[in-house]
């Protein structure tokens, strides 16, 4: 009997073992499922939301696939790196402030942007953490009501 419960032990310990790795994100410091972020929108977005906006964001990155509305505008395909954030705010997690370092990516209220969607207002962000791969959550940014920065380049706050 002793000899059942031991091999019931080693493999209940082998299957822990192969389940505690990372979940498959590479993503650090999501946040927790019951959070909701509010940008001021229509949207509201709990973590499972703002986390699978992240993973499509990281895996695109990583594979240098980009998605969007116009093929002949940079900055209207996503993944893409340059958040600017207005004065005064800053980034979660230790990203810092600088913007050419941070990825975005759209957010939306009803899955997960796929470039058939209207983009709307609101980013995930994300830094690499310089291996590719790993990244670090740095927040949701919104457009909406941000100040406008220099040269009319549009900016984003923090949500």
């Amino acid at each position: 009997m002793k000899y059942i419960n031991i091999l019931g032990l080693a493999a209940s310990a082998t299957v822990a073992c192969a389940l505690a790795p990372n979940s498959g994100s590479d993503i650090q410091k999501l946040p927790a499922k019951d959070v909701v972020v509010d940008c001021g929108g229509p949207d509201k977005y709990d973590g499972t939301a703002v986390a699978a906006a992240a993973k499509q964001a990281w895996s695109m990155w990583l594979k240098g696939e980009k998605k969007g509305h116009d093929d002949n505008i940079p900055d209207a395909q996503y993944p893409h790196d340059s958040v600017p954030l207005q004065f005064g705010d800053h980034f979660q997690n230790d990203c810092h402030n600088d913007a050419d370092t941070v990825i975005q990516f759209p957010i939306i209220g009803n899955g997960v942007y796929d470039g058939s969607q209207a983009q709307g207002l609101d980013r995930v962000a994300l830094k690499d953490l310089g291996d590719k791969k790993s990244a670090v959550f740095c927040g949701v940014v919104t457009e909406r009501d941000a100040e406008e920065g220099s040269r009319g380049v549009s900016q984003y706050r923090m949500c």
